[in-house]
């Protein structure tokens, strides 16, 4: 007696094999490195969400710190001398499709990326140890335009030249590389604050020798006014200003680094080709 074996159904998409292969002629999410990160308008359109992401995290952390370490604000000016990048960012995203509609979305990105070099050059340049909090307001919420037209023009740019199977794709790693951007730009930003200020508290003037706090916090800064001199304080508060400072200026840098991106944008939004026809 023989036994004519099964017939095998043929491998389509529920098939674990073709799961672990990746089916590359109808899935346009499967192994998505191959062509997110080798075509030119998504590549510029990651860099600015990798500096995008940086600036964000930073000022967002550092703004803060000074207005409550060096300026002895409490933690509600601060947030509001902070806040206004949240002002300044919705209403460059709602001008944003006006703008890019009439020029271009490489143009508007560029615009938001002029802003945002002023913004943190403000932070940078106007910003001093003896500054209130206008000019860190103003620098912020210049900053929120700049990155108002940049994030709202990079990711439209990305969606428009796909089609709908693959803008979760494009959507989704521009958001990773933002989030990259905000998780390694602390570790930088962090990295220098901490150096200057380990520099500073390792060469004090020899009047404040082993009188200066072990441990610093924008917070503990803030109210240490009560326990100790007042040339403790100003010391402290003037290597926290220092490291601040340092901080902005390394704002600036991802701000241009950013720009430059900007710049590799095609001058053209053209619709991607694709293998399988399946994208845009």
């Amino acid at each position: 007696m023989v036994i004519a074996p099964e017939p095998r159904a043929p491998r389509g998409r529920g098939d674990p094999a073709v799961g672990l292969r990746g089916d590359r002629a109808g899935s346009p999410g499967a192994d998505p490195a191959s062509w997110v990160f080798r075509r030119r308008i998504l590549v510029a359109a990651n860099l600015a969400g990798l500096a995008i992401g940086a600036i964000l995290i930073g000022q967002s952390s550092y703004v803060p710190t000074y207005a409550q370490g060096v300026l002895g604000y409490g933690a509600v000016l601060a947030g509001l001398a902070m806040g206004t990048m949240t002002v300044g960012w919705p209403i460059a995203a709602t001008a944003s499709p006006r703008v890019y509609l009439r020029i271009d979305y490489r143009l508007t990105a560029i615009l938001g990326g002029l802003f945002t070099i002023a913004g943190c050059l403000l932070l940078a340049v106007f910003v001093q140890e003896d500054s209130g909090l206008r000019r860190v307001a103003l620098a912020s919420f210049v900053t929120g335009i700049g990155l108002g037209f940049t994030s709202v023009s990079t990711v439209v740019a990305v969606q428009s030249v796909v089609g709908w199977n693959r803008r979760g794709v494009v959507t989704g790693s521009n958001m990773f590389i933002r989030t990259l951007g905000s998780a390694v730009g602390i570790a930088v930003f962090g990295s220098i604050a901490n150096t200057v200020l380990a520099d500073r508290f390792r060469n004090p003037p020899a009047s404040l020798a082993g009188r200066l706090p072990d441990a610093i916090d924008a917070a503990s800064i803030s109210f240490t006014r009560r326990h100790r001199a007042d040339d403790v304080i100003a010391y402290t508060r003037s290597a926290l200003f220092d490291a601040v400072h340092w901080v902005f200026w390394a704002l600036v840098a991802v701000a241009v680094l950013g720009l430059i991106g900007q710049f590799l944008m095609p001058r053209r939004a053209e619709p991607l080709a694709f293998e399988d026809q399946h994208g845009r």
